[in-house]
């Protein structure tokens, strides 16, 4: 795991990539966490996935936590995979990577929003129902796809 999580981070220093962030597809009954964002935010009123930036000095898997615990209250139990990235400009016109990983939040669920104003809990075929990125309707319709990399655990 740690070879392909470093191969994943060259990759984007190789793209020219500035900033990397993370995003967590928190799969619970089937259906997929999506948050709003606050009306007087950087893409105001968009719903996204849980995540954000890296601190300087922080894994992947330490900021995915991290701001899974920031932005939701919820801890990890365990990263079950990756599916893929996205690249965006960030609100200070860094060239972004977010790293999209497949995650198996601890129980029990008991959401506290702190950076956004609502939440929903949908299934993949319903993210044109909501205002989502097209690169993260992407990513919510490929939870489900074969060429998600799935991590082994012993």
């Amino acid at each position: 795991m740690d070879i392909f999580i470093s191969n994943l981070i060259d990759i984007a220093i190789q793209d020219n990539v500035k900033k990397l962030s993370v995003g967590a597809v928190i799969l619970y009954e089937n259906r997929i966490l999506i948050l709003k964002r606050c009306p007087d935010d950087f893409m105001p009123n968009i719903y996204e996935l849980p995540g954000g930036g890296l601190e300087k000095g922080e894994s992947l898997f330490d900021a995915l936590e991290r701001e899974l615990i920031e932005e939701t209250n919820f801890s990890i139990n365990k990263v079950i995979g990756y599916i893929d990235h996205i690249d965006f400009s960030s609100y200070n016109g860094l060239l972004t990577r977010r790293f999209n990983f497949i995650v198996e939040p601890k129980l029990p669920l008991v959401i506290k929003l702190t950076e956004h104003v609502d939440h929903r809990w949908i299934l993949p075929i319903e993210s044109d129902q909501y205002e989502i990125t097209t690169q993260t309707k992407k990513i919510i319709r490929n939870v489900y796809d074969d060429n998600i990399h799935y991590f082994k655990y012993s």
